[in-house]
């Protein structure tokens, strides 16, 4: 049986851990610019005519909120 799984394993397309890894950053890029319309949006609403507003990349992701 553990010989058949790792038959199994070795025969993987060596390209699947790539198209993970591309999946894994697009979700990241796409939580960052979430996060980016966020900031933006709440600067919008609590600032005064004048005000810069700026956005600062938050470098932690909580993990409750993304599992």
């Amino acid at each position: 049986m553990g010989e058949k799984i790792g038959n199994k394993l070795t025969q993987l397309d060596p390209t699947q851990e790539a198209q993970y890894e591309q999946r894994r950053k697009g979700k990241e890029h796409a939580i960052k610019e979430q996060n980016e319309k966020l900031g933006i949006a709440f600067g919008i609403l609590v600032a005064v005519f004048g005000d810069c507003i700026r956005t600062v990349e938050k470098l932690r992701v909580q993990e409750d909120c993304h599992e």
